[in-house]
């Protein structure tokens, strides 16, 4: 989260004028436009956007802009701020379709076939945003790039990535700020066993450092998982038009 300026934890964005970067002139797009043509990969970074007067954390992914994405969720408790400081995306716009909205708010791009959404951070703490991109947008895998730190009010967000993926069953890759405060990322795949927890892998063995993950997402495993264990077609699926309304964007409760 933030990775081109870093993530000032217990301290206040007072300097967002001078970190963030508009579109049309962003340095860090330029240089991981550049890195990605490069070495021929996707590289996905987070930055301050100044858009229309605005200040978001953003996400996006490069080579070409493949995706842009504005964190949907702002945390207002703990050692964050960012409502004090940041702007939400714009509220959704009944004049457009639902396919215009979505890919506006919750942008997918593909790589070697798997389709890929992103979240940042507090996100993951609802699982609302998860569920649409993994059904409406048909995931395979959501980066998750984040800052959380070691403290009594954040600790439980490993629990939260595991719940995202398997109740989607798809991947999630959660990528943490390092340093003594922060670490443990954690990857879990779809479905996942008592021999092979990635929460009782992060728990003994917490990695605080900077380091490179390798990491592999197999398509066969998310077609047996789904195909076994029948999460997505055991749906109440009134529950959900009663929660979101319909794809034109009616209100649901």
């Amino acid at each position: 989260e933030l990775s081109s300026c870093g993530y000032p934890m217990n301290s206040k964005f007072d300097d967002l004028p001078s970190i963030s970067e508009s579109l049309e002139n962003s340095v860090s797009i330029q240089q991981f436009s550049s890195l990605s043509r490069e070495l021929g990969i996707f590289i996905c970074f987070g930055f301050v956007l100044l858009e229309n007067e605005r200040y978001h954390i953003a996400q996006a992914v490069k080579g070409e802009l493949q995706a842009l994405y504005r964190k949907t969720h702002l945390c207002s408790f703990g050692a964050c701020s960012e409502q004090n400081y940041f702007d939400a995306p714009q509220p959704i716009d009944s004049s457009l379709s639902f396919d215009e909205e979505f890919s506006r708010l919750l942008p997918i791009f593909e790589c070697e076939g798997y389709r890929i959404g992103i979240a940042i951070c507090y996100d993951v703490r609802f699982p609302e945003i998860f569920r649409l991109l993994s059904f409406k947008g048909k995931c395979d895998v959501v980066l998750h790039p984040s800052a959380f730190p070691r403290d009594g009010l954040s600790w439980n967000w490993t629990h939260c990535v595991i719940s995202r993926a398997l109740e989607n069953q798809i991947y999630v890759l959660t990528m943490n700020r390092a340093g003594k405060d922060f670490g443990a990322s954690i990857f879990c795949p779809p479905w996942i066993s008592p021999e092979d927890d990635p929460l009782r892998r992060t728990l003994e063995s917490p990695t605080t450092d900077e380091c490179t993950l390798d990491i592999e997402v197999r398509q066969e495993i998310i077609d047996n998982v789904r195909e076994q264990v029948t999460f997505r077609k055991d749906r109440f699926f009134q529950l959900d038009e009663w929660l979101w309304g319909n794809e034109k964007g009616e209100q649901g409760v």
